[in-house]
């Protein structure tokens, strides 16, 4: 670190921020030979001669800090508990980046979730942060961003695809040894027997259930817990695992989101108890079977509120069930990696609500059916790596709400002349091989950017 400028022997200034021990900072400075250096901790770690005490904000400081970054001005709004609001930013020890940077925190914090180097699926934690700190998807994401940034969590993508356009499920979060052993608890357990154990957890909002087995018997603790929104079960195992005692499910009323990873999907029947407020479920590495296809099942009154369904590499998928065309909430519908669908059914124009439809790296899809240029809400399509597609739909123009279409490696070579009616569109992803087929659409569609590669 000592530097010549000039033929000038300098100094180098080192700042470690936010160091939280004495063996840590040895670690730190023992390279560091010739320099001056300025920690930052909230611990003691130097002579009280060498320590300069940095002053606190004052309680009404932090209050107003926290109002302005909580709420955009520096009092507490008309309608909020002060009390409340003075209880947080008390928490916050009147330190200004606490203050403003609370809610990252504890999304950072709950991390100790999951086993260190385990890979974390990013959507597992979008969704966790949504429903625990009220955070739109957006902001969600951003917090995610902004922890990598700063070297707390690896953001990665899954190399078993090999692939330049991995779906977003397959990017991965890991985190390491930042966390404090005393924040991590984690129970991880394969086939047991819960008759040993009597929990009760009737306040929990979120659950993660992390196990190795093929098969796996679900807590029954499970139907105590009425509040519950967000349950995930991730099979960690080589093969998917038959879950058993489903009938705990009867009782999370309030259950709206559900991820299920590398299990079989469980068969719906007619006695099966409606999921009235699930909004989001996610299928991942798992075997369908015929679990949408019971006859005389109606799928819609099991959930009547499901509004986004994500179906990723289930290799046993051959045919979109009809019955998923049921479900009329439904504004996104992402089925991707699913390398054995050939065919969607017709009656997918029954998805009027549909927004967006993802079709992602499905290698044997040889066609859209030209149903789907009646989802007249649609404003993404997703066909990239689907290399069987030839073509689009002729009726393709009827689609006036479309905004973005990605074809990357799909080999459609063919004009639409319904397409200039795409008076929506905006963004095209293709090949520059391919992209000859959207020149008149660009010169009739105001502000289309056509993006090859």
């Amino acid at each position: 670190m000592i530097s010549y400028d000039g033929g000038v022997k300098t100094k180098k200034l080192v700042i470690l921020d936010d160091v939280w021990t004495r063996e840590a900072l040895d670690h730190l400075t023992s390279n560091l030979p010739g320099c001056t250096t300025l920690v930052v901790s909230r611990s003691k770690l130097a002579d009280p001669s060498a320590t300069y005490d940095v002053e606190v904000l004052r309680e009404y400081e932090a209050i107003s800090l926290f109002c302005l970054c909580a709420f955009g001005q520096k009092s507490v709004p008309p309608g909020f508990d002060k009390d409340l609001v003075k209880k947080v930013a008390g928490e916050c020890k009147g330190l200004p980046l606490a203050l403003k940077s609370r809610r990252s925190r504890e999304c950072f914090l709950d991390l100790g979730a999951f086993p260190k180097d385990r890979k974390i699926p990013v959507d597992v934690l979008i969704n966790m942060w949504t429903e625990m700190h009220d955070l739109d998807e957006e902001v969600a994401f951003a917090t995610l961003v902004g922890l990598s940034h700063k070297n707390l969590l690896t953001l990665e993508e899954d190399p078993r695809l090999g692939s330049l356009y991995a779906s977003y499920y397959d990017v991965f979060v890991t985190h390491h040894d930042v966390l404090p052993e005393t924040w991590q608890f984690i129970w991880e357990m394969g086939d047991m027997h819960w008759s040993n154990f009597d929990m009760d957890f009737p306040k929990a909002e979120i659950l993660i259930l992390n196990f190795s087995s093929d098969k796996y018997v679900l807590p029954p603790f499970l139907s105590k817990m009425i509040r519950l929104r967000f349950l995930v079960i991730i099979n960690n195992g080589m093969s998917p695992a038959v879950l058993h005692n489903l009938s705990v499910f009867a009782n999370l009323s309030k259950l709206k989101s559900l991820w299920l990873e590398r299990v079989h999907v469980p068969e719906l029947y007619n006695t099966t108890i409606p999921m009235k407020h699930l909004h989001k479920m996610s299928l991942i590495l798992c075997k369908i079977n015929n679990s949408f296809d019971q006859t005389g099942v109606d799928v819609s009154s099991i959930f009547p509120k499901l509004g986004d369904l994500t179906i990723d590499h289930c290799d046993d998928l051959v045919t979109l069930p009809s019955s998923i065309c049921k479900m009329t909430s439904l504004n996104s519908l992402s089925i991707t990696n699913c390398p054995r669908l050939g065919e969607l059914p017709k009656t997918l124009s029954k998805l009027q609500a549909l927004e967006l439809l993802r079709l992602h790296a499905c290698h044997e899809l040889k066609a859209l059916p030209v149903e789907i240029c009646e989802l007249l809400q649609l404003k993404y399509l997703d066909i990239s790596q689907c290399v069987s597609l030839i073509c689009l739909p002729e009726d393709i123009g009827k689609l006036k709400m479309l905004e973005k279409i990605d074809m990357r490696e799909c080999y459609i070579s063919s004009k639409v002349r319904s397409a200039v009616s795409l008076e929506s569109l905006r963004h095209v992803n293709c090949d520059k091989d391919v992209a000859f087929i959207w020149e008149d659409v660009e010169k009739a569609v105001p502000g289309l950017r056509i993006e090859s590669c």
